[in-house]
């Protein structure tokens, strides 16, 4: 009888139990159309089951609202909740002239750039959302040109700082892979970029010059069992840039990292600049007859270099110089500053180097050959530095009394054919000066 009763009841049980899976199913179908009402309705259904079990016989049949509305749960975004809406909220109402001063180019170099880069895109993922390709860019550029604390950017976009330390290394990286061959493309040479700086120098007054030679000492904060080694000789801790300018004012040849003690010299002479230059078949091919010496492709060099076939350099300043040597020395002082207003609009753009780098002496090298790479592709956008800017490096440079080091290679060191081809410059610079 017993045993009758139970079978009874437990088929009364199934009977219901599909009813209710249909209504649960009609349930979890209204469910995002009417949350409330479905709450309310899946608690009397929960009552409903558990009245129908004799809980005594089937306790393990008990029901809970979390199996009856068995609905998708999304996983949380894991992240810290950072305040920090600067880009999101305030970027999009920045005039031209904000946007430039923060993020050092203007919205159409910013927009362009994010096209170069577009590679950088990330994906969202189960654990959290990616950082949009604009702000990673945007992040990167404010720590560059603004030279503001990992800290301070981190507070500024909501991020973590690892995070703008992990964007600046990212963006330079790519910066130097992807853009570097095309915006610092004057070696080898071709037949075009040596007919168009040639022509850019001839039009200064000086012709067979394919650029100008000059060194930047960068500060740096090394550590202390290589200190010695950075030290330079103005007594702070630097590496230096060494670099050719065209007549446009952009780097054709860059080579960064040699530490601050390093005569200049002595990186010109090991590096791939000057055997280029000593070897191409295609710079021998332009070698002209100037006042019957063969004059080939040439650098102007300041005192810091030795006079070669290669290598340009004013004559030594003193009362004996004769005047048609003066005329030569001013062309040659003119070039040497198109060299000098790269460097200075490289530092007062990116003033992350201009005012010091304070990361690990392994990252410097990238991060300055980035900006160099940037500073390129904003002079072809006709994107120019700011009065502003370069005032602002001046007050900065002239706090910290971080002068530039001077140095100066004897003349005995000058080459003979150097001495020789400098001398058929003199005439013919003179000649065109007085017809």
């Amino acid at each position: 009888m017993e045993r009758r009763t139970f079978v009874r009841r437990y088929l009364k049980f199934i009977s219901q139990y599909k009813k209710l899976e249909e209504e649960k199913k009609k349930c979890l179908k209204q469910y995002f159309d009417n949350q409330t009402v479905i709450q309310v309705h899946s608690a009397n259904i929960i009552r409903s089951m558990n009245s129908v079990l004799n809980v005594d016989m089937l306790g393990h049949f008990k029901f809970s609202e979390e199996l009856i509305i068995n609905r998708p749960v999304q996983r949380q975004i894991w992240k810290i909740n950072r305040r920090g809406s600067f880009w999101e909220v305030e970027v999009p109402m920045f005039t031209e002239e904000e946007f430039k001063q923060q993020f050092r180019m203007s919205r159409r170099s910013f927009e362009k750039l994010c096209t170069e880069l577009s590679f950088l895109t990330r994906e969202d993922t189960n654990k959290r959302k990616a950082i949009p390709l604009d702000k990673r860019i945007a992040i990167a550029l404010s720590t560059l040109g603004r030279c503001h604390s990992y800290k301070t950017v981190s507070n500024l976009f909501g991020v973590g700082r690892t995070t703008v330390g992990e964007l600046v290394t990212q963006f330079t990286t790519a910066v130097c892979e992807v853009m570097q061959d095309q915006y610092i493309n004057a070696y080898p040479p071709t037949p075009e970029k040596i007919e168009e700086i040639l022509g850019g120098f001839q039009q200064l007054g000086l012709p067979q010059c394919y650029g100008v030679l000059g060194v930047n000492h960068i500060e740096i904060s090394p550590n202390r069992s290589d200190s010695a080694d950075y030290l330079n000789s103005e007594g702070w801790h630097s590496v230096i840039l060494l670099a050719a300018v065209d007549h446009s004012g952009k780097f054709t040849f860059t080579h960064v990292g040699s530490k601050g003690k390093t005569p200049s010299n002595d990186i010109f002479e090991s590096s791939t600049l000057k055997a280029i230059h000593k070897s191409d078949e295609l710079f021998a091919e332009h070698n002209k007859l100037l006042d019957g010496s063969k004059v080939p492709i040439f650098l102007v060099g300041s005192s810091a270099f030795g006079l070669t076939e290669h290598v340009m350099k004013p004559y030594p300043e003193n009362d004996e110089l004769s005047e048609n040597a003066r005329i030569l020395n001013d062309v040659l002082f003119e070039c040497q500053k198109i060299a000098a207003a790269a460097f200075k609009y490289l530092k007062s753009r990116f003033a992350m180097i201009g005012l010091g780098l304070e990361v690990h002496e392994n990252n410097c090298n990238t991060i300055i050959k980035a900006c160099c790479v940037l500073h390129n592709f904003l002079v072809e956008e006709n994107d120019y530095v700011w009065d502003s800017w370069l005032t602002d490096l001046d007050e900065q440079v002239n706090r910290k009394a971080n002068i530039q080091p001077e140095e100066i290679v004897e003349f005995n060191a000058d080459a003979k054919e150097g001495i020789e081809i400098r001398e058929s410059l003199t005439k013919i610079i003179n000649e065109h000066c007085s017809s």
